[in-house]
């Protein structure tokens, strides 16, 4: 096997793990839930944010000072959506991780996650490293979320957290990235992507 071959080999065992909508730990999605609800109670560390062509807000609660969640409460008590986020350290340094986006109420929220992303959630933390974990809906999001990321400008990376490197990538490497590689293993997730606010 050539140099070429091993390090094609080395970046497909990379990809994010597609997991079936029923095996997402509910647990973990309601905990932020109800975490954000009893902040957006006590009011604490809690700013509130219009969101585009939205006739309702969209809340952030930083749980402190490396995680937290941008959510939705039309009725401002009960989480229609959340985004929640947590630090990853790379080469020394905290990034941000999303950790979940989970619609309780996809009707009303539908096409929201975007425009938390790209007008909240990446603007206040500048580099974003997307998850290991996706469902079907996920994985549409993450690919969408990637599109609209190079669209812009944006800068994409591929981490290998085994070696603790960041590598800037083109939209065509990130596309040779892709194909095959879906659901492999938790033993293969070595690989994550980021997006950078240039």
């Amino acid at each position: 096997m050539n140099i070429k071959q091993l390090e094609s080999l080395y970046q497909e065992l990379a990809f994010p793990q597609l997991i079936p909508q029923d095996k997402l730990n509910i647990e973990y999605v309601n905990k932020w839930r109800n975490d954000a609800e009893k902040a957006l109670r006590i009011g604490r560390h809690v700013s509130i944010h219009d969101i585009k062509n939205r006739d309702f807000k969209v809340y952030h609660w930083r749980k402190s000072s490396v995680s937290g969640v941008w959510f939705v409460a039309i009725d401002g008590k009960t989480v229609d959506f959340l985004y929640a986020y947590q630090s990853l350290r790379l080469n020394e340094v905290h990034r941000a991780s999303e950790a979940l986006a989970y619609s309780f109420n996809p009707e009303q929220v539908a096409g929201v996650i975007g425009k938390v992303f790209f007008d909240h959630l990446l603007p206040n933390l500048k580099f974003v490293v997307t998850d290991s974990l996706y469902t079907p809906d996920g994985h549409r999001w993450f690919l969408a979320e990637y599109n609209e990321a190079f669209g812009r400008g944006y800068k994409v990376y591929a981490i290998d957290l085994a070696k603790n490197t960041i590598v800037r990538i083109d939209k065509k490497k990130w596309s040779d990235l892709q194909p095959l590689y879906w659901g492999k293993d938790e033993a293969h997730q070595k690989y994550r992507f980021a997006i950078e606010l240039p």
